[in-house]
């Protein structure tokens, strides 16, 4: 890779400043905490067990149709974008509540178009091919923010802009190809168009993912085929290493914490791709689920769970995944009652675990999406695998004394030791 994006542990300097500067108020308390809670677990005999539990999934939402609308990206509330896929016609961009079911967006002079990305506010962004005075301008970016949309032109000629994700702040961050130049990735702040480009000083980039802060993740290098992972905080750029043994590495999406999921790829005569975890410290080939070769990751919460798919040669028998703890699961043997549907591709899954999945009927007569929830929720599971051990203890601990926390137990909006207490009481 050219270019002077640092690479390595680098990273953990970054994020830990941003945790010193969160934490160290309640250091000391921390400190007492960790210290009870290390008994706690060693008197219950806990603290080294490596027992992995999982949730079941039961399906809460599903939408399905003769025309399919796909689901792409959901925020908190449960309100889902994506697009309508009709057969032998145009991609349309929609939304989804409860309260309005699905919305074809409008988008002045589209033909052609998907909405990838919502934050909690409701601001949508996405893409549409777009004619102009009769003539086709190529594929352009748009966000729609309280119900007024913008297009997102680049500041120079270019041949397409893609908008990928969206923060909390309404950072959008996507892609460009400039007519002189090289595709690079971008991120936009109430009307300023910033290329990441000079940035990154690679000789090509990509953005796909953004968190609630608005840092961002996506791939640095000459190609997909070639390229390294990195994010982009505080106005710093750090790129990790390729997957190991492969050549490359990527990042889809980004989560509060500044873990990284993504794919990288083993071989290039081979197309094979491996579904990737980088923590900013190593880069983690995820593997795949039995009877398959290749996988992609597609969302990853602040617990560090991680959705994606795995797959053979030419896309065939997809197969969608959960990976948390370590371990890969099946979605699809997750699914509690057996339900006659068949998962297809995840491509979000929030702090509480919900999971929003493209799928159908098992006689490929309707599809769309499902929203997943584990079948047991308790407060005090922070990791959402339905127990609460040392692997909440450790989240907690981690996040201590911070707020707007997916560790905060009690909704109080501070991790503190009312939240440690719950977590005692719910052990088991």
């Amino acid at each position: 890779m050219g270019g002077g994006v640092p690479v390595g542990r680098d990273i953990m300097q970054t994020r830990g400043h941003i945790l010193v500067r969160r934490w160290m108020p309640g250091a000391q308390m921390r400190s007492v905490m960790v210290g009870l809670a290390a008994a706690f677990c060693m008197c219950t005999g806990t603290l080294s067990s490596s027992t992995h539990a999982q949730c079941q999934y039961e399906i809460t939402e599903m939408v399905f149709s003769g025309q399919p609308f796909i689901g792409l990206a959901m925020n908190d509330h449960g309100n889902v974008v994506g697009y309508i896929n009709p057969i032998g016609g145009s991609d349309r961009a929609a939304f989804w509540s409860q309260s309005t079911g699905v919305v074809e967006l409008t988008l002045p002079g589209a033909f052609n178009s998907r909405a990838t990305g919502i934050n909690n506010d409701g601001t949508i962004v996405g893409w549409q091919d777009t004619r102009e005075n009769g003539d086709v301008i190529g594929k352009r970016a748009f966000v729609i923010e309280n119900g007024v949309y913008t297009r997102i032109d680049p500041p120079v000629a270019a041949f397409m802009s893609e908008a990928m994700a969206v923060s909390e702040s309404g950072r959008v961050v996507g892609n460009w190809d400039p007519d002189d130049g090289p595709l690079q990735g971008f991120y936009w702040d109430d009307g300023v168009f910033t290329d990441l480009g000079s940035i990154l000083q690679g000789p090509s980039s990509r953005a796909f993912g953004t968190n609630r802060e608005g840092d961002l993740c996506g791939l640095v290098g000459d190609s997909f085929f070639d390229g390294q992972v990195y994010v982009f905080v505080d106005g710093v750029a750090i790129a990790g290493d390729v997957i190991p043994g492969g050549v490359s590495s990527e990042g889809d999406a980004i989560n509060n914490r500044n873990h990284v999921a993504g794919r990288g790829l083993i071989s290039f005569e081979d197309a094979l791709w491996r579904a990737i975890f980088w923590d900013g410290d190593s880069v983690t080939d995820l593997g795949t689920l039995p009877g398959t070769t290749r996988s992609i990751a597609r969302d990853i919460n602040d617990p560090d769970q991680i959705v994606g798919y795995c797959h053979n040669e030419f896309q065939a028998d997809i197969t969608p995944f959960l990976w948390q703890n370590g371990v890969m699961h099946s979605l699809q043997d997750l699914l509690s009652g057996n339900p006659d549907i068949e998962l297809s591709i995840p491509y979000g899954i929030l702090n509480d675990g919900r999971i929003l999945c493209t799928g159908g009927t098992s006689d490929g007569q309707a599809g769309g999406f499902v929203i997943l929830s584990p079948d047991n929720p308790r407060s005090a599971d922070i990791n959402n695998d339905c127990v609460v051990n040392r692997h909440d203890l450790i989240l907690l601990l981690e996040q201590w004394n911070t707020t707007d926390s997916f560790a905060d137990v009690d909704g109080n909006n501070i991790v503190n030791v009312f939240d440690l207490l719950d977590i005692l009481y719910q052990w088991g």
